[in-house]
């Protein structure tokens, strides 16, 4: 569809087929979360995430072209939650404490968030995609 064509509008109560692809996108980010925190990057089978988000391994392709792919989504998944849902709501309180009292009630109401602080993704190795998009990530000469 080029880009100044309409969108194709779907009978009325059925979702899209953009609505369709967000539902799905959707549910195997949250599902290879839920695995990167599990089990690590290198553990990571994407047959099971796609199992767990009940789609199947080539609606995952679909999505995403590889596990590395998919794993720098969750991250920008995972970002974007946090700026939304915590980050830009604690910038609007008044002081630095409500702020600071904001962040810390944020963080720990979206266990989601902590990701990237599950020991299972450093335990996966040196040279997985997060390493390349952390700072001295897997390098403990220069830590």
């Amino acid at each position: 569809m080029s880009p100044t064509a309409a969108p194709t509008l779907s009978a009325p109560g059925r979702p899209t087929q953009a609505e369709r692809r967000a539902r799905s996108r959707s549910a195997l980010l949250e599902s290879a979360a839920r695995g990167l925190s599990r089990y690590g990057y290198g553990n990571l089978m994407l047959e099971e995430v796609a199992r767990e988000a009940g789609y199947t391994r080539g609606a995952l392709y679909h999505q995403f072209k590889d596990k590395e792919d998919l794993a720098l989504a969750v991250i920008e998944w995972v970002n974007d939650s946090w700026m939304r849902e915590v980050s830009e709501p604690a910038e609007q309180q008044p002081d630095p404490v409500a702020e600071l009292l904001a962040l810390a009630r944020g963080l720990m109401s979206e266990p989601t968030l902590l990701l990237l602080d599950e020991p299972s993704l450093d335990a996966a190795g040196t040279g997985h995609p997060f390493d390349r998009h952390r700072p001295g990530a897997g390098r403990p000469e220069q830590q």
